[in-house]
């Protein structure tokens, strides 16, 4: 795995967690190691996740070891990832298309992943008291709340936007079974996103919205007894 990967912070943000647990510095001292390897990362614009690489390795870090001296890494890297941010259709677009896929797949895609960045905006307007970070995420979390949703509150995969008029081209999946099928983290990503949310904006639609989705996982007919789901619901 390289740094640019959308799983690199996982491992230094499961090592804090292990520290802030156990209180045990052998934990801190492999978190700051496994940390500080991404450093260059705060300047990447190449997709959405950002957030899942940043947030989760220095924004723990600041959180459980008084890291302050890390904050101005969260700040760039929320700069970056507010550069993939659509004015006219109100979204942070996921991936470049030219980049990550064959030309003309989509426009602008937006994944459902993508509610689980939006920490890392809430973040920079903590530490500079600049509201630009958190307006962002406030739109983005809206208009994926408009249009990434089911009337049964299981989530679309991908949702294609003309940048221009902010309007919804395709509905579509990538790593799901089908367009229309509820491939199972997608539902996650949804659930987790809008509960942080709530606990940033105390907003009760978000809340509401993560009980919804909550309430489809927990109740979809396909949800092995184990109740860990398959891949796909469907």
């Amino acid at each position: 795995m390289n740094s640019y990967d959308w799983t690199s912070g996982f491992y230094a943000g499961s090592l804090w967690f292990l520290y802030d647990l156990s209180e045990d510095d052998k934990w801190k001292e492999r978190a700051l190691e496994y940390t500080v390897k991404l450093d260059s990362v705060q300047y990447y614009t190449g997709n959405h996740d950002i957030g899942f690489m940043m947030e989760g390795s220095y924004g723990k870090a600041i959180e459980f070891a008084g890291k302050k001296e890390f904050e101005k890494v969260i700040v760039q890297s929320a700069k970056s990832l507010a550069t993939r941010f659509r004015e006219k259709a109100g979204i942070i677009q996921s991936w470049d298309s030219k980049v990550h896929f064959k030309e003309g797949m989509w426009k602008c895609p937006v994944i459902i992943d993508n509610m689980m960045n939006l920490e890392l905006l809430f973040h920079a307007t903590k530490l500079t008291g600049d509201e630009k970070y958190a307006n962002i995420a406030i739109r983005h979390a809206d208009n994926t709340l408009k249009n990434h949703f089911r009337e049964d509150n299981s989530s679309y995969h991908v949702v294609d936007y003309n940048i221009e008029t902010g309007e919804v081209i395709k509905k579509t999946t990538h790593q799901g079974y089908a367009d229309d099928s509820d491939w199972a983290r997608g539902q996650t990503w949804g659930l987790y996103g809008f509960t942080s949310m709530y606990r940033f904006t105390k907003d009760e639609k978000y809340l509401k919205q993560a009980i919804k989705v909550a309430e489809f996982i927990k109740n979809h007919p396909n949800m092995p007894k184990d109740q860990v789901p398959y891949w796909d619901y469907d």
